[in-house]
């Protein structure tokens, strides 16, 4: 016999149906928890979801790129409309930044920062809100400035086209 407050209920390890039936019915007639013994508390206030939060509540790297995303067959994705390959175990993170697989992703297209490895594969990749997708990144502007200060006609002598400098940023 189980003992519950002042009721004592048969054992749910019976053989009997009967006996099944009426503990169950008996369980049902107690008066629900208190919010305390669940853990509750009443003045917690409520986890709001990304997309009611106000601002950037996704820190991306700086090394980030943006671009548009749709998984074919795993490995294999359009990356801007270009074939290109996941990396194994690469990390596919939702818009509440939960990991997520790629094939739970279905033909959709996404707009997504996304990180490569060293090999040149896409490793890291979060999907984006609306909002994070109008946000720019703060790397959009630096790359933008390199790639219109490396304009290069093809006539530029050797001497004259730019030193690399291993101290300033890719």
């Amino acid at each position: 016999m189980k003992r519950c407050r002042w009721i004592t209920l048969p054992s749910l390890h019976s053989t009997s149906a009967a006996a099944f039936t009426l503990a169950t019915a008996l369980i049902a007639l107690l008066p629900p928890a208190s919010a305390a013994a669940q853990g509750a508390d009443a003045n917690a206030t409520p986890q709001t979801s990304p997309s009611a939060s106000p601002g950037n509540w996704r820190q991306f790297p700086v090394k980030a790129e943006r671009g548009t995303l749709r998984i074919m067959v795993t490995p294999e994705v359009l990356l801007n409309g270009k074939a290109d390959r996941l990396s194994p175990g690469a990390r596919i993170r939702n818009i509440h930044n939960g990991v997520t697989t790629p094939m739970s992703l279905g033909d959709d297209v996404y707009v997504v920062n996304y990180l490569r490895n060293a090999q040149g594969e896409i490793h890291d990749v979060w999907l984006l809100t609306p909002d994070e997708a109008k946000a720019k990144l703060p790397s959009m502007t630096a790359r933008a400035q390199r790639r219109d200060e490396a304009k290069d006609d093809g006539k530029t002598p050797f001497n004259d086209l730019p030193k690399w400098n291993p101290a300033s940023p890719r």
